[in-house]
């Protein structure tokens, strides 16, 4: 019988370069409760940003590569209210903190006048465990704060929606190094 000296390794793997890929999705907003009749009505302070119904009407897709050291540079796709926004990812990872940090910018171009977005991406590399399908074992959970801006609107930024980040490791950078033969 053998064993590992120390134990398992934990976590498996502290590497978190590689090809990421994943979805900006809308986060879940809390449906009201109805209040019961008869009792009065106290306002409550309405959280900033407010988000409608309509704010819903958002999904966006991404794909980033991520070196061992420095920021990576990818692209991501959003679909918001009608438009269609592409535009770029810089991202980062630290395997100390298991910690992903994204900066989004992109715009939209329409007939008469150019929409941009800008967001920042804040995630959790979590390892999983795959088997019995081999894959990179990482996934990403985190949060998305992407403000909407037209440059006719006086006041700049049109909305701000806040969004879930949900997304895996595609691949892990490869090695140039070639294996040396034995004699």
């Amino acid at each position: 019988m053998y064993a590992t000296s120390g134990g398992p390794p934990y976590p498996g793997s502290t590497d978190l370069s590689g090809s990421y890929a994943g979805v900006l999705k809308p986060r879940r907003q809390a449906s009201p409760t109805p209040t019961p009749s008869g009792t009065p009505v106290t306002p409550t302070p309405t959280p900033s940003p407010t988000a409608s119904p309509e704010d819903h009407n958002s999904l966006g897709v991404f794909s980033v590569p991520v070196p061992p050291a420095g920021q990576g540079v990818g692209v991501f796709a959003l679909f918001s209210h009608g438009q269609v926004y592409l535009g770029y990812v810089l991202a980062e990872a630290d395997p100390t903190r298991a910690s992903f940090n994204g900066v989004l910018k992109g715009s939209a171009t329409s007939v008469a006048l150019e929409n941009t977005v800008t967001g920042e991406m804040k995630g959790r590399a979590l390892h999983t465990i795959t088997a019995p399908f081999s894959s990179a074992g990482v996934q990403l959970r985190g949060h998305a704060m992407v403000d909407f801006e037209n440059n006719a609107a006086p006041e700049g930024i049109l909305r701000t929606e806040s969004m879930r980040v949900l997304g895996f490791k595609q691949t892990g950078l490869t090695s140039s190094a070639t294996p040396t033969p034995t004699p």
